[in-house]
């Protein structure tokens, strides 16, 4: 009776050993250094570099059928709606700020759920949901320049960008280790050792982007706390997953950044002709009490 002894790691090992692995490593690591510097690109307001692989021409395009197909599953209010009036009064606000030229467009759904997103393009979509529980105008704004963020910074088409690459990164590995780990193994290694944790770096990148458009736009930076802090009592409800297993940071997490970044905000706030801050914002603490 022949039993293998061999651990998963020793495997690795004895696979990474055989030459056959050098030569698709060595033209997987010079591949990517060619690629890093013909599509290296820099985030506004924090200088992260980045892979880009799309012109900003395409993003218009990407957009359009994104935002057609969730039109289209999505009941939409009309443009007179008080709703959507709202959203594009805080949003032409908070667009004016943004240096890029982008054709913006919004629409409200019609929808409970507490969600908003920016598509690629400046296509602003918006549920009811998350007016009703942000109706002011200053806690809508922090949602607001949060979304509008994402889009300065491009964080889909730079997903979209990754997802290329990691897809190519992942066949490499599972070709090279599937001897010592299975596929879906090394796939699921693959999300928690780097999707994830980028997703997590994108969303606070865009509150530190949002929290300087908001200053920019002449909205009390301070709420920005108090709303993180909002969040998650509005979402309470809801099963929480622990921040590495998730997307976005926690709430706790994003308004202890917001708080360390607030000195920043709110030194572009006083740089700009901003009416004199108010010493408490009795708006958003009305929630607490």
């Amino acid at each position: 009776l022949n039993i293998d002894t061999t651990s998963p790691m020793q495997g690795m090992l004895s696979k990474l050993r055989k030459p056959v692995v050098y030569v698709p490593l060595a033209l997987f690591g010079t591949g990517t250094a060619v690629m890093y510097f013909r599509f290296k690109d820099e985030v506004p307001y924090t200088g992260r570099s980045r892979l880009m692989f799309w012109d900003p021409v395409h993003d218009e395009k990407v957009g359009k059928d994104l935002y057609a197909d969730m039109l289209r599953k999505a009941g939409t209010l009309p443009t007179n709606h008080p709703d959507v009036e709202f959203v594009a009064k805080v949003a032409k606000r908070i667009t004016k700020h943004v240096d890029r030229k982008i054709k913006w467009e919004v629409a409200v759904l019609q929808s409970p759920e507490i969600n908003a997103c920016v598509l690629p393009g400046g296509k602003i979509c918006v549920h009811q949901g998350i007016i009703r529980q942000f109706p002011s105008t200053e806690e809508f704004a922090v949602i607001m320049s949060h979304e509008i963020a994402h889009e300065v910074a491009r964080h889909s088409m730079e997903k979209m960008s990754y997802s290329g690459l990691l897809s190519v990164i992942s066949l490499f590995f599972i070709s090279a280790l599937s001897g010592a780990f299975g596929a879906a193994y090394i796939s699921k290694l693959g999300l928690m050792a780097f999707m994830l944790p980028y997703s997590r770096s994108t969303e606070t990148e865009a509150d530190y982007i949002g929290l300087q458009l908001l200053a920019k736009a002449c909205y009390d930076p301070r709420v920005a706390e108090k709303v993180w802090k909002k969040m998650e009592y509005v979402t309470s409800g809801k099963s929480h997953v622990p921040e590495y297993l998730s997307t976005h940071p926690a709430h706790q997490s994003r308004a202890a950044n917001i708080s360390k970044w607030m000195p920043e905000a709110l030194l572009a706030y006083n740089n700009r002709d901003c009416p004199a801050l108010r010493d408490a914002c009795d708006s958003v603490s009305r929630w607490m009490d």
